[in-house]
């Protein structure tokens, strides 16, 4: 039997995601005995002989099976075949290509920020850095990613300033092509005891964390939907799961921000945007002003894996998220803190 047949989307599309027909064979009884007898494909999963083909899905924006039927281990179990892989590209001349992604890190110039963006350039990734105001900070990161041989812009912009936001994608979109990659890490770090919590520290943390988060996926997300493809990452922390004292306005950003992750996964799963959280734990980064340094330490030694977790690690799991391969991880919160805090 001839391979199935392999349905493309139009080629002039900016982002081509070829769609393949998947053909399942059942036992005859569940095709019916009018349906016209069938040779299983060759490479198809071992069942029982006789099967016909009964239904055709498409691989893509939205999967389905048909109403009961059934996939079992039994003897009576229906076999499959996938056409082909599916494939993604940017489309040069009508014809799939190896483009390289463009991701934009908010708050990348040290830290867990810095090591964002550099997981991302030895991933493949063009890279925006953005800073708030410390532009000697990003250029020296921008450097190292232009070091690993790709491309790096140096952007300062206040992500909870929506008009900052838009100069920043529209600058963006000349010099790189727009956004694929979206990374929200920007964020202060502040304490304070709830009752001396004055509200322009509340609307600081809010307006960076959660309102910066916001402005940026809601200017990256129509790039990504022409392109049929996109990656967005929050990354949260422990406290927006359990809350921590003299932190109630970051608890509350990030818990927001969570979800923020939750509403968005669902509403853009279908046009080939996945959004997901990073929740790390106590890392061994530089602490900012005013926090004590030995309070990480306290915290990491009670935790099943006894030890402060690195920005390289947590960077590894948010470049996997914005990978290819994890394109069918959406909507969760994945929690890198060596056991601290175990999400169920």
């Amino acid at each position: 039997m001839a391979p199935a047949e392999v349905e493309d989307e139009p080629a002039e599309a900016a982002l081509a995601v070829r769609f393949h027909r998947l053909r399942i064979w059942g036992p005859p009884e569940a095709t019916g005995a009018d349906s016209p007898a069938s040779e299983a494909p060759a490479g198809a999963l071992q069942g029982q002989s006789g099967a016909r083909p009964q239904s055709r899905i498409e691989i893509g924006s939205v999967t389905r099976r048909p109403p009961g039927r059934g996939i079992t281990g039994r003897s009576g179990a229906v076999r499959f075949e996938l056409a082909s892989n599916l494939r993604i590209g940017r489309m040069s001349a009508g014809q799939p290509s190896a483009a390289p992604r463009v991701a934009l890190v908010t708050g990348s110039g040290r830290n867990l920020g810095r090591a964002i963006a550099i997981e991302l350039a030895r991933g493949g990734a063009d890279l925006v850095v953005n800073v708030r105001t410390d532009l000697r900070a990003a250029e020296a990161v921008a450097e190292e990613i232009r070091g690993l041989g790709r491309r790096a812009v140096v952007h300062a912009a206040d992500v909870a300033d929506e008009n900052a936001v838009h100069r920043l994608f529209a600058a963006v979109e000349v010099e790189l092509g727009g956004i694929d990659i979206l990374v929200n890490n920007a964020g202060p770090r502040a304490e304070s005891p709830f009752q001396r919590l004055t509200r322009a520290d509340w609307d600081a943390v809010i307006g960076a964390v959660l309102t910066g988060a916001f402005h940026c996926s809601q200017a990256a997300v129509p790039r990504m939907r022409e392109r049929g493809w996109g990656r967005i990452v929050n990354v949260l922390g422990a406290i927006a799961h359990t809350g921590q004292p003299h932190r109630a306005h970051l608890a509350a950003a990030k818990a927001g921000l969570l979800g923020l992750t939750r509403a968005l996964a669902v509403e853009l799963g279908p046009a080939g945007i996945t959004v997901n959280a990073v929740s790390p734990g106590p890392l061994d980064t530089v602490p900012p002003p005013g926090l004590d340094p030995e309070l990480r330490l306290r915290r990491a030694i009670h935790k099943p894996i006894p030890r402060l977790g690195t920005a390289a690690e947590v960077a590894a799991m948010i470049a996997f998220l914005a990978s290819d391969q994890a394109g069918f991880v959406t909507g969760q919160a994945i929690a890198v803190n060596g056991g601290e805090v175990m999400l169920g």
